[in-house]
């Protein structure tokens, strides 16, 4: 049987795509697994000190961390991580498109 290029990298092949980039795309496509809350380190901690950040946004409003604009009282806001530190006493109100934008750029940034 004659060899042909394989349509992903280009290397001689008996099939379309070849054996070791067929490898790469199973393991890409497989599922990561689920973490739970405090593995993510979202435990008892976060939450009271969420909660306290909550309470004092409701009453007095706040500023993103991120953009520096105002978030009105009872507004939503995501308790962000200040500095990417994951200690829950370390949290800032920001916008969530703010934050989850942010994250989109530091995940790009760790490739």
């Amino acid at each position: 049987m004659l060899k042909r290029p394989c349509s992903w990298c280009g290397r001689p092949s008996r099939s379309n795509p070849c054996g070791d980039c067929q490898t790469t795309a199973r393991h890409k496509q497989a599922p990561r697994p689920k973490l739970s809350r405090q593995a993510r380190g979202y435990g008892s901690a976060y939450d009271h000190y969420r909660k306290l950040l909550a309470e004092q946004i409701a009453v007095y409003g706040a500023f993103c961390y991120r953009c520096g604009q105002p978030i009105p009282p009872g507004a939503p806001f995501h308790a962000d991580h200040i500095a990417g530190k994951d200690r829950p006493d370390l949290l800032a109100p920001s916008h969530p498109y703010c934050n989850t934008a942010a994250g989109g750029r530091t995940r790009a940034a760790r490739r």
